[in-house]
């Protein structure tokens, strides 16, 4: 198995969206190179963060030829730096037409872009699917999502009878692990940035129906927060900009989201459950007086303070009903959960390690089942002892340990 990787970890954005596939797409790519007849299997992935062409099988038409062999611009590439399994002349071959495909596909040049390309092979192609079904290869180490994107471009490819017998087995196995993964560790449940933290203690507060006020909001970190927020039903957004181009935008892209001008802010603060303030403002952008005056409605209310200098006077704890957690609170829950997730990264990694442990084992008797009948044959004719004997001869000392210490395991 080959797998070539553009992913963030080298590639730009820049780069990333030249090689970003629509599904209609996706399946265009992957009906080319089964039709001509190039490889065994494909499967195609592709996200925001990351164009993966999983694929098996030398191309038929250039295993005899040495069109592309000692290519100085494949060998002199960052994409050979990730196997070194990648020496042979025909997997040379099937990476550079693999290559070649798909920057004819998306109609650019690849010269352009070798340095932005991982290729993997063999064992470390197998390690490289699992690492990033499992979300360990992801920007956000634990993330879930990619598994669901994982499974779709499986899903696809299969659809499609693009996969045999090694990609499904290899898929699935990753899958499988991933899920394990997600059941058996805290690693995907427990956040450490400090915008997914903040938006989670908005979904644990007390209430079916919550408003929740962003001061801010077309900030970097209000947009993050709004983004965890919006959707949710029993969630009413509200949020204050100083830009009317910023309040524009937000009303066209998220029509459910309520904007007002950020004089207008202490207006809503009687209707808010949970108001967050995430500015540069060098000044207060709530007060305790102007809130004391503001507030008719006596309940239970949450302020989130994210800004540094403060964007809210902690006098405000003294109306009734209000809590108040500042940015160095989410800093010591984000160290804690940085700890927790440290810790299930480990346990991950060793559920990982059985997993693969277990595909390569079924990949390696599934190549052995041809020879069965053939040793049959053998062991028929020749005693058992006669052939141990004979594999003491042919075998290097590793190998004969490892068949004694099997061969003990059936005692």
């Amino acid at each position: 198995m080959f797998v070539i990787s553009i992913s963030h970890k080298i590639a730009p954005i820049e780069i990333r969206e030249m090689f970003s596939f629509t599904k209609e797409e996706q399946e265009a790519f992957l009906h080319q190179v089964m039709e001509r007849g190039h490889f065994e299997e494909c499967v195609l992935l592709s996200t925001c963060n990351r164009c993966e062409v999983y694929f098996t099988g030398v191309p038929k038409e250039l295993q005899g030829s040495k069109e592309l062999q000692g290519s100085k611009e494949l060998q002199g590439s960052k994409e050979l730096q990730g196997s070194k399994e990648l020496q042979g002349s025909k997997e040379l071959q099937a990476v550079a037409e693999m290559e070649k495909l798909l920057v004819e596909f998306k109609k650019t040049k690849l010269e352009l872009l070798l340095k932005y390309f991982l290729v993997y092979n063999g064992e470390k192609a197998m390690q490289h699917l699992f690492s990033v079904t499992c979300g360990m290869d992801s920007m956000v180490i634990g993330e879930d999502e990619i598994l669901g994107q994982v499974k779709e471009a499986y899903t696809n490819a299969l659809n499609l009878g693009a996969t045999k017998y090694l990609l499904n087995t290899s898929f699935q196995a990753a899958i499988t692990c991933a899920k394990r993964i997600k059941t058996d560790t805290r690693i995907s449940k427990t956040p450490v940035s400090i915008g997914t933290l903040a938006a989670n203690e908005v979904f644990n507060f007390a209430g079916n129906k919550k408003c929740v006020l962003i001061i801010g909001l077309t900030g970097k970190m209000g947009t993050i927060i709004m983004k965890n927020l919006y959707g949710r039903e029993d969630i009413q957004i509200i949020g204050t900009s100083r830009s009317h181009n910023s309040i524009e935008i937000i009303n066209r892209e998220y029509r459910n989201v309520k904007m007002i001008d950020f004089k207008a802010r202490y207006d809503f603060m009687d209707e808010a459950d949970i108001i967050i303030s995430a500015t540069t403002s060098p000044h207060y952008t709530i007060t305790f007086q102007e809130l004391a005056g503001n507030i008719r409605t006596e309940k239970e209310r949450l302020f989130i303070d994210l800004s540094v200098p403060m964007d809210i006077d902690k006098e405000i704890t003294g109306v009734s009903g209000v809590t108040m957690h500042d940015i160095d609170y989410y800093n010591q829950v984000s160290l804690h959960n940085t700890q927790i997730k440290e810790q299930e990264t480990v346990r991950a990694a060793q559920i990982m390690e059985e997993h693969l442990d277990m595909v390569k084992k079924e990949l390696t008797f599934h190549s052995f089942l041809p020879d069965i009948p053939k040793i049959s044959q053998v062991l028929e004719k020749l005693p058992l002892k006669n052939a141990l004997y004979e594999m003491k001869d042919r075998a290097d000392s590793q190998e004969l340990s490892v068949l004694v210490q099997l061969l003990r395991k059936l005692i």
